[in-house]
C-alpha cells in the first residue's frame, strides 16, 4: 500500500482525496463536495484551553459562543460529506474556567443534535494517568468522554469483532445458551494509557493531546471495513490517519498546523506501523480464541438442547421408555446450529403425541434461546439395532452430562453395552454423538475463562 502524499489546497474528489492536508477544518466544504466518508474520528480543541500556535485556530482567543459556532460549522460539513452508514467518534472533555466547570461534551452534543447527528452512546476513556495538576474543587481527572454519533439508524457496527473471549463467568459451561459464542460485549469504559510524550521516534511526536493507537484500532474494527474512508478534521500529529493506513483504510486528515503534517511520515506513521507489526499477531490470537470459544459453546448448546428435550419428554410422558439419544452434528446455516436428534424408544407408544409436544416446547424458553434447528426423529429400539456395523467414531455422555464425554465408542459397542444394562442411568438415558467436548465446569473460585482454557 503506497503512502498517500501530503497535499496542499485544491478541489478534492473520490479519486484524489486521500492524504494529509494542511487545511483549516472550517473549509472542508470548499475542497470536498462529494459524499463518501465512512467514519470520522477526532478530538477537537477544547475551547480556548490550549494554544496550538496558529493565529486563526479554533478555540484559543475565541469566546465560548464563537467556539461552539465553529464546531457546529465543522461537523455540519462532516455530516454533509458522510455516507448514511457513517459514524462520528469525538474524544472530548469538560474543563474548568474562572472557577466553574464547563460541560463542553454536553454543549457539543446539543450543537450536533441540531445538525442531525444521532448520539448512540457515551464511552468513558480511562487514560490511567494525566498531568499532575490539582485545583480546588476538582479531583485528578484520568478520563475523557468518547461521544459516539451516527448519521442515520443504518450505521455500520460490527460488535462481534471486539467481543472479548476472556473473562467469562464460571456459568458459561452449564448455561451456554446464555453466552454469546463470540464472547462478551466490552463495557463502555475503555482503558488505554495515553502515549508518553517524547518517547516516540526520539520525540518527533509532540502534541498536546496524543491519542493511543489501540483506541483508534477498536473504533475502526467496530465501524469500518478495508478501503473505507476514515476522516479526522483535527488530525494533529496524525494518529488516526496512521492507524487507518495500517489497517488498510483510506484516510483524509486536515490540520491547521503545518508542522504536524510535515512530520507525519517520520513521526506518527512510522511509530504506529512499528506497533502494528506486533499487534497483528495479537489480533490473530484473539480471533483464534474467539473461534475456539464459539466451537465450544456451539457443541455445549447442541448437546444440552437434546438433553433438555429428552428430559421434558420423560417428565411429560413417564410411561415412555427412552433408551438413549443419538445426536448427529449438521454444522451451521443462516445463524442456526443444525443437528439431527434421534430419540430411541424401547416400548410402543404413540409417537405423534411426543412430536406435537416437542414442536411446542422448542419454540418456548429455555429451548428457544439455543438457536438450534434440530430434526427430531423417534426411532424404535429394533430399528436402532440395525445400525450395528457402523465404523464411525462416537462419543458417549452419561448421567445427563453434556460437557464431558465418558469415552469414545462405536454404535456396535454402544448397542452391546446398552443391551447389557451397563449404561443404565438414574438421571437421564445415555447420549451418543459425533460431537465431542471435554470442558470441566470451573470451581466456585474460578470466575474467569482465559484464552489458554479454550484449547481442546
Amino acid at each position: 500500500m503506497t503512502h498517500p502524499p501530503v497535499k496542499k489546497d485544491k478541489h478534492l474528489t473520490r479519486d484524489n482525496i486521500y492524504g494529509f492536508y494542511n487545511l483549516d477544518a472550517r473549509h472542508i466544504k470548499e475542497v470536498i463536495s462529494e459524499t463518501f466518508v465512512d467514519v470520522i474520528i477526532t478530538s477537537p480543541p477544547y475551547a480556548d484551553m490550549k494554544d496550538y500556535g496558529i493565529g486563526s485556530q479554533i478555540g484559543h482567543g475565541q469566546t465560548y459562543e464563537e467556539y461552539l459556532k465553529d464546531i457546529y460549522q465543522v461537523f455540519k460539513s462532516c455530516y454533509e460529506i458522510s455516507k448514511n452508514t457513517a459514524t462520528l467518534w469525538m474524544i472530548i472533555d469538560t474543563f474548568k474556567k474562572n472557577g466553574k466547570l464547563v460541560p463542553l461534551p454536553f454543549d457539543v452534543v446539543d450543537e450536533l443534535d441540531k445538525i442531525g447527528w444521532i448520539l448512540q452512546d457515551v464511552i468513558i476513556w480511562n487514560k490511567t494517568k494525566t498531568l499532575p495538576y490539582s485545583r480546588k474543587g476538582q479531583l485528578r481527572n484520568i478520563f475523557e468522554y468518547i461521544l459516539f454519533f451516527s448519521k442515520t439508524s443504518k450505521f455500520k457496527y460490527y460488535i462481534n469483532r471486539i467481543k472479548e473471549p476472556e473473562g467469562l463467568k464460571r456459568w458459561w459451561v452449564k448455561y451456554p445458551e446464555r453466552y454469546n459464542p463470540k464472547g462478551k460485549n466490552p463495557s463502555n469504559i475503555w482503558t488505554y494509557t495515553i502515549p508518553t510524550q517524547g518517547t516516540w521516534s526520539n520525540g518527533k511526536i509532540r502534541h498536546h493531546c496524543p491519542l493511543p493507537p489501540e483506541l483508534i484500532e477498536r473504533i475502526l474494527l467496530l465501524t469500518t471495513n478495508k478501503n473505507n474512508v476514515v476522516m479526522d478534521p483535527f488530525a494533529g500529529s496524525g494518529i488516526v490517519l496512521a492507524q487507518a493506513y495500517c489497517m488498510k483504510r483510506k484516510y483524509i486528515g486536515l490540520e491547521l498546523n503545518g508542522k504536524y503534517v510535515e512530520e507525519f511520515f517520520n513521526g506518527a506513521l512510522l511509530e504506529v506501523e512499528r506497533r502494528w507489526e506486533g499487534r497483528v499477531k495479537e489480533l490473530k490470537k484473539i480471533k483464534s480464541a474467539q473461534n475456539r470459544l464459539e466451537r465450544k459453546i456451539e457443541r455445549l448448546r447442541k448437546l444440552k438442547f437434546s438433553k433438555i428435550v429428552v428430559q421434558k419428554i420423560i417428565e411429560k410422558f413417564p410411561e415412555v421408555d427412552v433408551k438413549c439419544v443419538l445426536i448427529l452434528d449438521n454444522g451451521r446455516s443462516d445463524g442456526k446450529y443444525l443437528q439431527i436428534t434421534k430419540i430411541i424408544i424401547g416400548n410402543k407408544f404413540d409417537k405423534s403425541k411426543i412430536k406435537k409436544y416437542v414442536e411446542t416446547i422448542v419454540q418456548q424458553k429455555p429451548l428457544s434461546k439455543f438457536e438450534i434447528q434440530s430434526i427430531i426423529e423417534y426411532v424404535g429400539i429394533e430399528t436402532f439395532h440395525r445400525q450395528k456395523g457402523s465404523k464411525q467414531s462416537f462419543y458417549l455422555y452419561l448421567e445427563g452430562r453434556f460437557n464431558y464425554y465418558k469415552k469414545r465408542t462405536s454404535i456396535t459397542e454402544f448397542i452391546r453395552e446398552l443391551n447389557s444394562n451397563n449404561l443404565k442411568s438414574k438421571k437421564l438415558p445415555p447420549i451418543v454423538s459425533d460431537i465431542h467436548i471435554r470442558q470441566k465446569i470451573p470451581k466456585d473460585d474460578e470466575n474467569n475463562l482465559s484464552i489458554l482454557d479454550l484449547d481442546f
